[in-house]
């Protein structure tokens, strides 16, 4: 599937680009209604803004998402009053006073979608006393909506339904009207300024207009249609799973609900759309609230988008972990979600206590009993953890045996679901670490050929979480390779990619890693670095000392090479956290730029 998505994406841009290959604009209506595909999409091709001769306009209710660094940004205000009363007076087809035209801009408050549906309904409010209508807008609104009676078929499948709806799906929901009398209907609507059409569908013209139906309709009734069109929608392959969801429940079947909630939860776990897993897990997790079997699957999805998001060792990943391995054990489930949660305890013990519970942890990935998972997959990823394991240790020898076994026992017919379940492909870690163990040999020309190996096996459209932890690793190699300026190109691409997604245990760390290579560069002050990279370190360990202590190698370089005042302090400091927190690995280097700021001259 993610492959499949990432082609659909390639495909999308090259038409954009072929269609107008010259200068042009391309517009984005209400980014806010956007899922996390289309905004995944959009920012691909924001990347590419900087190569294509293109103005881009974007218009949202709310925040841009991450993504989105415009170059300007208009906010659009109520009209003022002379603004908004010459537009109604534009608008009505009759004249009417200067009075009535105040009142019905205060009733408006100068919105132009509600001076809009004034001036559609004059005669109506021409006899209504506008004072109590004045700060209650949406009365305007259900007044425009209570004049369609003789569109009622319509106007409430229309309102069941949502925006993209067609004649057919009227008569379908309705079941009380023809083809002939929907189209007549929709293009009455249309004409009092209910909905708009574009190409062969139907929507809204603006979703308070929605709201407004949906509040004059009876509960009753809502429910029942709902439920109707979600048992339609559930017999057509084509539709999204969410939506599906919502209609369930909006139709009062929980369970089906959750059915479909959960997968959507998986669908979007697969496509790396981490937050929209998680709202979707949550969602099914309410369905389920008594139906205790069906809660597996979905906690399973919500600890896997938690952690991703927020790191091993957060405390809503701890909970969940722990509400996962409660609900496992109850109900005998033992196969590869068990598995992703002994390697997320492993990883959560390995960043935040001692490197023997570390080993136990890693051991315990290989001890534990799996149903329907291979054995030599179970080998591959606990290998992979001991070989990391040992690593950290220093013990690099036995690291390296480890992980080479890891890539022995490794088959590439595990790796969606290894993927899913750790949120790890073992076979380009391990030659991370590989690599990572060459460069602290100084074998740097193979460790960073292992490097370009597991660069080619993860991508940002397919291994999202696995291709940052890669490109986090290689952009760290500057300060064994000197090479800043790799690392600083790498630290940009890593955070612009992160931007529309916001993994949190990256983010930290990556920032903190480009105030170094600035500092290398002379973009930024040697003193201005060290203030942004000491909090960074605080944030990163937090939840991963091993990322902290690597921190403390680039505070450490900046101090020595700047002769800072108190490189002494600075270096003592560093050694002292890198000790605790057990990375003896890192140790030899750090203690060499701490005897090299000490050779310095005071």
């Amino acid at each position: 599937m993610q492959e499949f998505r990432h082609l659909l994406e390639e495909s999308a841009l090259q038409l954009l680009a072929q269609i107008s290959p010259g200068p042009h604009i391309v517009v984005v209506e209400d980014l806010h209604w956007a899922d996390a595909s289309s905004i995944a999409l959009a920012e691909r091709y924001i990347q590419r803004l900087p190569h294509l001769s293109v103005l881009m306009l974007i218009n949202s209710r709310g925040p841009l998402p991450g993504f989105a660094d415009p170059a300007t940004t208009f906010p659009l205000h109520p009209l003022p009053d002379q603004e908004g009363i010459l537009l109604l007076q534009k608008l009505l087809p009759v004249a009417v006073s200067t009075d009535q035209l105040q009142a019905f801009y205060r009733a408006s408050t100068g919105i132009p979608l509600y001076l809009d549906s004034i001036a559609r309904n004059h005669d109506h409010f021409l006899r209504e006393d506008l004072q109590t209508h004045s700060g209650a807008l949406e009365v305007i609104l259900q007044a425009q909506i209570e004049r369609n009676r003789d569109c009622l078929e319509t106007l409430e499948a229309a309102t069941i339904i949502g925006n993209g709806l067609n004649s057919g799906d009227v008569v379908l929901l309705s079941e009380r009207i023809s083809g002939q009398q929907a189209e007549r209907q929709l293009e009455q609507l249309r004409s009092r300024g209910i909905l708009e059409k574009a190409g062969e569908t139907w929507s809204f013209r603006h979703d308070l207009l929605h709201s407004a139906s949906r509040k004059r309709m009876h509960p009753e009734q809502m429910q029942r249609m709902h439920l109707r069109w979600a048992q339609h929608l559930s017999r057509q392959a084509a539709h999204s799973p969410a939506l599906i969801a919502q209609h369930f429940l909006d139709g009062g079947d929980a369970l089906s609900a959750g059915r479909f909630f959960a997968h959507a939860s998986r669908a979007a776990l697969e496509l790396a759309a981490y937050r929209e897993a998680l709202a979707n897990s949550e969602k099914a997790l309410s369905c389920f609230e008594n139906a205790i079997a069906d809660r597996y699957a979905p906690l399973c999805d919500h600890y896997l988008a938690t952690r991703a998001l927020y790191g091993y060792s957060s405390e809503r990943v701890l909970s969940d972990a722990s509400a996962l391995d409660e609900l496992g054990e109850t109900l005998g489930r033992r196969g590869w979600p068990l598995l992703g949660l002994r390697y997320g305890q492993w990883t959560t013990v390995s960043s935040q206590y001692s490197s023997r519970e570390a080993m136990l942890a890693a051991s315990r990935i290989i001890d534990t009993p799996y149903d329907e998972v291979p054995r030599e997959a179970v080998l591959a990823i606990g290998h992979y953890a001991l070989g990391w394991t040992e690593f950290y240790r220093n013990h690099l020898s036995t690291a390296q045996s480890y992980l080479r076994s890891c890539l022995d026992h490794w088959r590439e017919a595990w790796v969606a679901q290894m993927q899913q379940v750790t949120g790890v492909r073992p076979q380009a870690a391990a030659l991370g670490y590989l690599g990572l163990i060459d460069i602290l040999q100084n074998d740097i020309p193979s460790g960073l050929a292992r490097f370009d190996r597991a660069e080619s096996l993860v991508s940002p459209d397919r291994n999202l979480y696995m291709w940052l932890f890669i490109k986090v690793m290689r952009a760290t190699m500057g300060i064994w390779t000197d090479d800043s300026a790799d690392t600083l190109h790498r630290c940009e691409i890593i955070l612009r990619v992160n931007a529309a997604h916001r993994l949190q245990p990256w983010q930290d760390f990556i920032c903190a890693v480009k105030a170094w290579a600035e500092a290398r560069q002379g973009q930024r002050s040697a003193e201005a670095s060290l203030c942004r990279i000491r909090p960074h370190i605080r944030a990163v360990e937090r939840s991963w000392r091993f990322g902290a202590s690597i921190l403390y190698l680039f505070l450490t370089d900046i101090a020595v090479r700047s002769k800072h005042p108190q490189v002494a302090a600075i270096s003592y400091h560093a050694e002292r956290h890198t000790r605790r927190h057990g990375a003896l690995s890192l140790l030899p280097r750090l203690r060499q730029l701490s005897q090299t700021g000490k050779r310095r001259p005071a």
